[in-house]
């Protein structure tokens, strides 16, 4: 998920728990236009 984020240039304001980060990424997401339907496909363990 880190790996996502930083491929489009979204930094992490601070490090945080494995929750956290996704929590972030997924509102990120939701603000770009993507939905969860596509997040729920993404595999995050790559």
């Amino acid at each position: 998920m880190v790996e996502w984020l930083e491929a489009r240039r979204i930094a992490l304001r601070e490090p945080g728990s494995p929750l956290r980060v996704l929590s972030y990424a997924v509102a990120v997401a939701e603000k770009h236009g993507i939905g969860k339907r596509y997040l729920s496909n993404f595999d995050c363990f790559h």
